[in-house]
């Protein structure tokens, strides 16, 4: 870092690197122009540093400075001490002089403001310095705080500069010196400016003595210290050197820390209205062995101001015909390097510095990516040079004013108007040309560009126009608007002759329009039909329309031409209007039958008055309200199928007409599809076992012939559709259900009609798990004839079964001896048995299912003896 020069170096000896750099950005939109307009007039803020030493020097201080370009003027400054206080150096001697009142009363009356820099550098090893001064930092506050009420000025600028480190405290420098913002922040009064110094690669750079991102929620403005990019170059490509080798103080791009690389970095990581480029008003020079860019110093390397740099070649110590400028070819920002022969130290010296090219290059940049605006380092280097404050003003300052002269304030749509814009306060304005249209629209018209705008007015309507020249000392955003009315004029009237006439169909009809207000008129001419309806006829063109009305119906016509000036807009501006009426009188239509069911077919007729040979076509408006054509143009005889149809209440309309191409009138008729009013649905049993066979028939109600549709909903509540269509019977197979209460729903429907519900019947079906064991057991084995036994039975498998008991005599017969109850004993009483071996079998079922069938059988011999 060259203290006496630069106000900080812009990659400290253990800053991590950048990264590599990035494309440019295209134009970048600034989130809110009003956080980076300068103070005096400015689209960006100027940001300069006004050292101490030679404040009030008339050359290059601040009696030299155009304060109508400047924004902010940063006292540079005021240095703390390791305690927190400032130091009572010689700057302190000028902060309480006359020079800075004057200073302050010099800036505030052009509305710059002045804030005061207070200065902490430290790179020693472990910054002991730095620790100390960041510890005592609520010290400071105080101080600089106190400073900014007793001098009356805007602010505070932080010039500290370290590196990042754990300090005796335990916190880390970086740390402290956010808090320290947070509290400066806290402690200024409202509205207050408050900005920081950061190092060109401190946006990147996470460990680094500067966390961008949370400075961010404090700071107004980060004066980023986009130089002394050399010390940092030299190494890469394309210098590429063993060692320090002379390069660009700021490239643009092309070596690897640059300009353009830097400003992407901040605005990614804070938002671009706080980013301040910091550029140098200096370079730096060496002796040198040959005329060679990037070339190896061979003695000390020395700063130059601006002004130094830029009277060099007038020195007398410069060999006569040995000064050359260059340009730096790597660098797109063209930053300039001049060789000479120096007589005085017998050496070749090589210049690295930025003119106003550079210089320019780096202003467009802050406009292209929308940065908050430009700092200099420092003022005093450049003082009144004309040509670094006339780059100043070509590339930010305001155009404060706009003019807009049209050709003609009024002019026939359609034809082109000359507009000229016009501006001051700014060099090189640019223009964009908007119009505000009479629906309260606008419309960009010309982007920005030349002054002259030629508008050609062919499609617009005639109307109150107003148009907009937005003027900019860039080309975005608008610093002042020109604004202009014009006025398009189109036709004021129209009429059709004749006015009315009552034609035979088929003859042709002559109209003729004219109209007023408008030099060159053109004509579309419209027929509304007796429906309501409208039909172009001719389109845009003469005055004349011969309407031939050969196949429409009779009724009354209104025919309107539409009158427009050539060249306007094709839509209506004004409309002349005739009736022709040909005629064709009443319809009606009768049914056969008023009500019938869904499914048959009804039988219409129409008639109509006042016309020859009429022609008709059946529509019907189903009960949804949709209208339906059923017969196209023909006979008044209308046979109507409506077979798929709901029952409801339809309505048929019977359109009559002298001819097939419109209707004159309508006849109405209403017509109820009747349908199934209701339904029942009986099962052949209550309970079923599962895997048996349950029949149901289905009955209804007002419907001649009905058809079913057979649901059945699952204890889970699910419906499943079992039967389509058709029978009213419908036998279900039980095979592999759950138990449990299931319900049956017969859909019934008028057959012939829509195959939806109409109304239904329901039942419910008990669905029983089947016994599928069964055993009976005696008492005893055998028992004297005229003895009594008791037989027991027991199934598995259902939860309440019931038996019937039947015996196997003897002689091969089987009876009947307890039919089915739900009981599981029976006694048999033996007198008038026969003796001999018996067989007794058990039958199992579950209650309340088909008793006519068994679902387990259990067995058991006895004898009688």
């Amino acid at each position: 870092m060259v203290v006496a020069l630069a106000l900080g170096a812009a990659t400290p000896p253990t800053m991590a690197g950048a990264a590599a750099p990035q494309p440019h950005a295209a134009v970048r939109t600034v989130a809110n122009a009003a956080l980076i307009r300068g103070a005096s007039g400015t689209s960006h803020e100027i940001f300069g540093f006004a050292l101490a030493s030679s404040l009030s020097d008339p050359t290059v201080g601040y009696p030299s400075w155009n304060f109508s370009l400047l924004g902010t003027v940063a006292f540079f400054g005021l240095h703390v001490d390791w305690n927190g206080a400032m130091l009572a150096d010689s700057s302190w001697d000028v902060w309480n002089s006359s020079t800075l009142a004057a200073l302050v009363s010099t800036a505030h009356a052009k509305g710059t403001k002045v804030v005061l820099t207070i200065v902490l550098q430290d790179f020693q090893s472990g910054t002991p310095t730095m620790c100390a001064g960041l510890i005592n930092r609520a010290t400071t506050v105080g101080y600089a705080v106190g400073q900014v009420a007793a001098k009356g000025v805007d602010g505070l600028n932080v010039d500290y500069e370290g590196l990042n480190g754990t300090c005796q405290n335990g916190q880390t420098a970086q740390s402290m010196l956010t808090d320290f913002a947070r509290q400066l922040r806290a402690a200024l009064p409202s509205g207050s400016y408050l900005s920081i110094d950061t190092y060109a690669s401190s946006a990147i750079d996470s460990l680094g003595f500067f966390d961008v991102r949370s400075l961010s929620s404090y700071v107004d403005s980060f004066f980023v210290m986009a130089y002394d990019l050399e010390y940092s170059n030299w190494r890469r490509a394309p210098a590429s050197c063993s060692s320090f080798c002379l390069g660009p103080t700021a490239p643009l791009s092309g070596y690897y820390y640059n300009d353009t690389s830097t400003a992407n970095q901040y605005i990614a990581a804070v938002p671009a209205s706080k980013v301040i480029l910091g550029v140098p008003y200096y370079g730096r020079k060496a002796c040198v062995g040959g005329v060679v860019p990037n070339a190896y110093p061979s003695g000390g390397v020395v700063a130059d101001t601006y002004l130094d740099a830029s009277t060099e070649s007038s020195d007398p110590a410069v060999s006569t015909g040995s000064y050359a400028a260059h340009r730096d070819a790597n660098d797109s920002g063209q930053e300039r390097w001049d060789t000479w022969y120096n007589t005085s130290l017998g050496c070749t010296r090589e210049l690295y510095w930025d003119d106003a090219t550079s210089l320019g290059a780096k202003y467009d940049l802050v406009n292209q990516d929308g940065l908050r605006g430009v700092g200099i380092w420092t003022l005093n280097y450049g003082g009144g040079a004309p040509e670094l404050w006339s780059l100043l003003a070509s590339r930010f300052a305001h155009c404060t004013g706009a003019g807009l002269s049209p050709s003609s304030p009024s002019q026939p749509a359609g034809s082109t108007i000359s507009l000229a814009a016009s501006s001051s306060g700014c060099s090189t304005p640019n223009y964009e040309f908007w119009v505000q249209y009479p629906d309260g629209s606008w419309n960009l018209k010309q982007g920005w560009g030349g002054a002259s705008f030629n508008w050609n007015t062919n499609g617009m309507a005639p109307g109150v126009y107003t148009i907009h020249a937005w003027v900019s000392a860039g080309a975005s955003g608008h610093d002042a608007i020109g604004s202009a009315t014009v006025t398009l004029t189109g036709c004021t009237s129209a009429s059709v002759t004749p006015a009315a006439v009552s034609p035979a169909i088929g003859s042709t009809v002559s109209l003729t329009a004219t109209s007023g207000g408008c030099p060159s008129p053109v004509y579309e001419f419209w027929v509304q039909y007796p429906d309501g309806t409208w039909s172009l006829k001719q389109g845009w063109g003469g005055s004349t329309f011969n309407w031939n009305t050969t196949g429409i119906g009779a009724g009354t016509y209104t025919v309107h031409a539409w009158a427009n000036q050539q060249g306007a807009a094709p839509t209506l501006e004004v409309y002349g209007s005739s009736t022709v009426s040909t005629a064709c009188g009443s319809a009606s239509v009768n049914p056969a039958i008023a009500n019938f069911p869904a499914g048959l077919t009804g039988t219409f007729v129409a008639a109509s008055a006042g016309c020859p040979s009429p022609q008709y076509e059946f529509w019907v408006q189903y009960p949804d309200g949709s209208w339906n054509l059923k017969q196209g143009w023909g006979g008044g005889a209308f046979s109507w199928a409506t077979s798929g149809l709901a029952p409801g209440t339809y309505t048929i309309h019977a359109w009559a007409g002298s001819t097939a191409t419109g209707h004159d009138s309508i006849g109405s008729a209403t017509v109820t599809l009747t349908g199934c009013t209701s339904a029942s649905v009986t099962p052949s049993t209550a309970t079923q076992p599962i895997g048996s066979t349950a029949t149901f028939s289905a009955t209804s109600g007002g419907c001649p012939n009905p058809v079913y549709e057979f649901w059945v909903q699952y204890p889970d509540g699910t419906w499943v559709l079992k039967q389509g269509w058709g029978a009213p019977t419908f036998s279900w197979n039980t095979s592999g259900l759950g138990s449990g209460t299931y319900t049956v729903h017969a859909w019934a429907n008028q057959q012939g009609a829509a195959p939806t519900l109409e109304v239904y019947g329901s039942s419910t079906v008990n669905v029983v798990t089947p016994c599928t064991s069964a055993t009976v057991t005696p008492t005893t084995g055998s028992v004297a004839a005229g003895g009594a036994v008791s037989f027991t039975a027991s199934a598995a498998g259902c939860s309440s079964p019931m038996y019937e008991f039947w015996l196997l005599d003897p002689a091969g017969t089987w009876h009947l001896v307890l039919p089915f109850y739900y009981g599981p004993t029976w006694t048999w009483k033996t007198a008038g048995w026969a003796k001999g071996t018996y067989t007794v079998h058990v039958w199992a079922d579950a209650v309340g299912t088909d008793t006519t069938l068994h679902e387990a059988i259990g067995s058991a011999t006895f004898t009688v003896t």
